[in-house]
């Protein structure tokens, strides 16, 4: 952990969070201990771009859930940031906001899934994201390794370590790291669609999260209240 003069090491993980689930503790654990982190943010989108026209659970009932998830772990924290912008959650606006709260004292590491970075190129001004924060690709099984070096590619002149599974570029502070995770089998999708017809879900997320979805009788759950 940082301490005195040391730079700060804080891990950034985005999405939508309809509900959080144990999976998303999982990424957030598993790059906290990979990369020696200080502390994880879960940021949920209020407004995520590719999703425009999706239907979500309003976005204090996600922040809810996800401050009922991280609170039995210290070095995971809940923002609202994305709440208080107006327009699309862009990743690098978070990130720029981010650094500006941070200061110089920190360094961020933006996690991503494989199967977001292939597509990386179609996000706004997607050249400067590694110009704000480290960006950590979490490989899962079922995704192809080989396309991205190509992805890299366009991102700068960056240049492999195959020893550190990590790419690093000349005049950018920005690295690409590439972490394999076991996958974890579960999506926010698969939990609505769970609620929604009655199944077991409980073992998914966490009781107080599984309390929540209840009692406000989201995804089609009755409400206890």
């Amino acid at each position: 952990m940082s301490s005195g003069g040391a730079e700060k090491k804080v891990g950034v993980l985005g999405g939508t969070f309809d509900p959080v689930h144990r999976g998303h503790l999982a990424v957030a654990d598993f790059v906290l201990k990979q990369l020696q982190l200080d502390e994880v943010l879960f940021i949920p989108a209020a407004r995520p771009p590719h999703k425009l026209h999706t239907s979500l659970t309003p976005f204090p009932d996600r922040l809810a859930m996800l401050q009922l998830a991280l609170a039995n772990f210290p070095l995971f924290k809940a923002s609202d940031l994305e709440a208080a912008r107006h327009g699309p959650s862009y990743s690098v606006d978070t990130l720029e906001e981010l650094r500006r709260q941070n200061g110089p004292g920190g360094r961020l590491y933006f996690v991503i899934g494989l199967d977001a970075f292939l597509e990386v190129d179609t996000w706004k001004d997607f050249a400067r994201l590694p110009r704000l924060a480290d960006l950590v690709v979490i490989n899962r099984a079922a995704y192809p390794v080989a396309p991205v070096g190509a992805v890299v590619a366009k991102l700068g002149d960056y240049r492999y370590d195959a020893a550190a599974s990590t790419w690093t570029a000349p005049g950018l502070s920005g690295r690409i790291f590439l972490l394999s995770m076991p996958p974890v089998e579960i999506s926010s999708t698969m939990i609505r669609r769970a609620v929604e017809s009655g199944e077991i879900f409980g073992p998914l997320v966490a009781p107080a999260v599984a309390a929540y979805i209840g009692a406000h009788g989201l995804y089609g759950q009755c409400s206890s209240g």
